[in-house]
């Protein structure tokens, strides 16, 4: 289970909400809400939005904080302090750019290593 989906399980029980509630709430659909509590599915800039406006509390820097036996945040020197739903999406958005980049290197290897 990813820290996103314990963390947002654990939102949805702190609020006494269930995952049909949150659902209803959200306009997320149900099927998607119950694969990102199972963790079959990460959280889009879309989805932390939607989370924003049921739990405008919400700290995003839980969501993406690896936690230690004593279930305590641990803070990476390479974790990002979030401190909104936009520098959530800049940091994504730079990092699909850095990984297309990559494919396109991969892709662009592959094809030559297909005409040899």
């Amino acid at each position: 289970m990813s820290n996103f989906s314990r963390e947002f399980k654990a939102l949805l029980g702190r609020a006494d909400m269930t995952q049909r509630e949150y659902s209803e709430r959200s306009g997320k659909n149900y099927e998607a809400v119950n694969h990102m509590m199972r963790g079959r599915r990460d959280p889009n800039y879309q989805d932390l939005l939607e989370i924003q406006n049921v739990f405008p509390q919400v700290d995003y820097n839980l969501f993406f904080k690896e936690k230690n036996a004593q279930d305590t945040p641990m803070v990476h020197e390479d974790t990002p302090e979030y401190t909104s739903t936009t520098d959530v999406y800049k940091d994504v958005k730079y990092h699909l750019k850095e990984l297309n980049k990559a494919v396109k290197k991969l892709d662009v290897s592959q094809d030559r290593h297909n005409e040899e």
